[in-house]
């Protein structure tokens, strides 16, 4: 029997479940403050960044039509500058087409893992049935 005044074990596992509970709760809490606070991060950083590439798509939209000009003040009819310009940009998106059909021909599934999958599979099959 507990002496007066101290706690009982019962007194002394229900205090421990309490501070368990309590210490998991105020984990939680803590977890969920730092993804508030990364997920705002992470859109803030986020939206700078669509920002940034709608300013370097205005400038290489601003730079072509400047070039086609350039094209013009040299003495080339207006179509024929912006028209070279077009065709410029027609040859690189074949170019750049070309090559990322190429990389995604070579792309391959994960052969490693995935036969690692099968020997676990069949570790756990012949434990199953340990006859075979």
């Amino acid at each position: 029997m507990a002496a007066s005044g101290e706690p009982s074990i019962a007194d002394l596992v229900r205090k421990t479940i309490s501070d368990a509970q309590k210490l998991v709760r105020a984990q939680i809490a803590l977890t969920q403050a730092e993804l508030t606070a990364t997920s705002e991060a992470v859109a803030r950083a986020g939206i700078f960044a669509v920002l940034a590439l709608v300013c370097v798509s205005l400038f290489g939209i601003f730079l072509l039509v400047t070039i086609a000009y350039a094209f013009v003040a040299m003495g080339l009819p207006v179509w024929a500058g912006f028209g070279i310009v077009s065709l410029v940009l027609l040859i690189t998106a074949v170019v750049c087409g070309l090559i990322a059909r190429n990389q995604a021909q070579q792309i391959q599934a994960p052969r490693l893992t995935l036969g690692e999958v099968t020997k676990t599979r069949n570790a756990i099959a012949s434990v199953e049935q340990p006859g075979r």
